[in-house]
C-alpha cells in the first residue's frame, strides 16, 4: 500500500524530468549565412566542457541538456594593415593593424609594406572542434549570440585580440622570407607586387602554424579557393582549404631620405631625356645650329618670364621683355 501511495508522486517526478529533457533537447540553434556555432558542454556536474557539435552557416541543430552555444564569424574575412591616418567617414582609422610590415630587399634596402590579407576560418569539422575552438577560447573570441557586440572592425574584442596577437607576426615572418628575393624595383614600381603577393600566399600557412603552435591550418583563403565538395551542403564531405590571399597596397623605403634621393634622381633623368628630345627636334629643324637656336629660344623665354633684358644676336641687338 505504501508503494502504491508513493507511485503517483514518483511518476510525476519522472514525467517532469522527461519534460525538462524534451524541452531542452528541442532548443534550436540556427546560424546565419555569415556565422558558425559551437555547441559545447557547459562543464556542469552532469556534463563535460567539450565541443559536441559544429553548426555551419545557414544550418540548424538542437541544443541539449547541459550545453551552451557560442558563435564565430564564418564568412570571408580580411585583415588590413594600413596607416592610421587613413580614416573612414566616421573619422576612425581604417584597418586592423597600423604598423607597417618591414623587411629587407635583395639590395639591402629596408622597406615598409602596407597590405591586405583575405581569409576565412577552416571549416573542416575536426579542425574546428579540436583546434580552432581551443585556439579561439584562449582569447574568448566568441559571441554569445548572432549579434555579438563588435567594434569598428565588426568583430568582438576577443576576436580582434586573437588576430592581433598572431597575424602581424606570421605576416612579418613571411615577408622576411619573400622580400630578400626581390630587388629595389619593388618600391620603385608596382610591377612585382602581384608576384610578391603570390609568394607570400604560398609561404604564409607554415608561418601561421608556427605562430599559433597548431599543426593544422586554422585559417584558409576566402572566396572560391576554400569550399565544401557541395557548397550547398556545408559539413558534408571534404572541406578544401585554399591558400590565404594577399594584396600588396604599398611598398616604400623605410628611410624617407632614400625615397627622396631616388625621386631627385628620377626627376633629373626625366629632365635629361626631355632636353635630349628638345635638342633632337631643334636639329631636325635648324640643322647643325639647332643647339644655338634652342639656347636662344630658352633665353628669350626666360626674359619674357622674369625681367626685361637685352639679347645680342651677332653684331645686332634686340630688347626682349615687358
Amino acid at each position: 500500500m505504501k508503494f502504491k501511495k508513493k507511485l503517483p508522486a514518483l511518476l510525476l517526478g519522472v514525467l517532469a524530468l522527461c519534460a525538462a529533457f524534451v524541452l531542452s533537447a528541442c532548443d534550436e540553434v540556427a546560424t546565419t549565412s555569415q556565422s558558425c556555432a559551437f555547441i559545447v558542454g557547459d562543464g556542469g556536474q552532469s556534463g563535460d566542457a567539450n565541443v559536441h557539435n559544429v553548426v555551419y552557416p545557414g544550418q540548424r541543430a538542437n541544443q541539449g541538456n547541459n550545453e551552451s552555444v557560442v558563435y564565430i564569424p564564418c564568412n570571408s574575412r580580411n585583415y588590413i594593415i594600413n596607416a592610421s591616418d587613413n580614416k573612414n567617414a566616421n573619422g576612425d582609422a581604417i584597418g586592423d593593424y597600423h604598423t607597417p610590415i618591414r623587411a629587407v630587399t635583395k639590395d639591402g634596402t629596408r622597406v615598409s609594406m602596407w597590405l591586405t590579407v583575405t581569409w576565412t576560418p577552416n571549416q573542416d569539422k575536426t579542425v574546428m572542434m579540436k583546434n580552432f575552438y581551443p585556439f579561439c577560447e584562449k582569447y574568448q573570441c566568441f559571441s554569445k549570440n548572432q549579434d555579438g557586440k563588435g567594434n569598428v572592425n565588426s568583430a568582438p574584442v576577443g576576436w580582434n585580440n586573437m588576430l592581433g596577437e598572431n597575424m602581424p607576426f606570421a605576416i612579418g615572418a613571411t615577408a622576411h622570407q619573400v622580400l630578400p628575393t626581390h630587388s629595389d624595383a619593388v618600391w620603385k614600381t608596382d610591377s612585382d607586387w602581384d608576384k610578391i603577393a603570390t609568394e607570400m600566399s604560398e609561404k604564409f600557412a607554415d608561418n601561421f602554424r608556427k605562430q599559433t603552435g597548431f599543426g593544422a591550418d586554422l585559417i584558409c583563403g576566402s572566396g572560391d579557393v576554400s569550399h565544401w565538395d557541395d557548397p550547398q551542403k556545408p559539413g558534408k564531405g571534404k572541406f578544401t582549404c585554399g591558400q590565404v590571399r594577399f594584396v600588396i597596397n604599398s611598398v616604400v623605403p623605410t628611410d624617407p631620405n632614400q625615397r627622396k634621393l631616388v625621386d631627385q634622381q628620377t626627376k633629373a633623368e626625366l629632365e635629361k631625356k626631355s632636353n635630349q628630345s628638345a635638342l633632337e627636334a631643334s636639329r631636325a629643324k635648324y640643322g647643325s645650329n639647332g643647339g644655338n637656336w634652342l639656347g636662344m629660344q630658352d633665353t628669350i623665354a626666360a626674359c619674357n618670364a622674369n625681367a626685361k633684358c637685352t639679347v645680342v644676336l651677332g653684331k645686332g641687338s634686340a630688347v626682349v621683355g615687358p
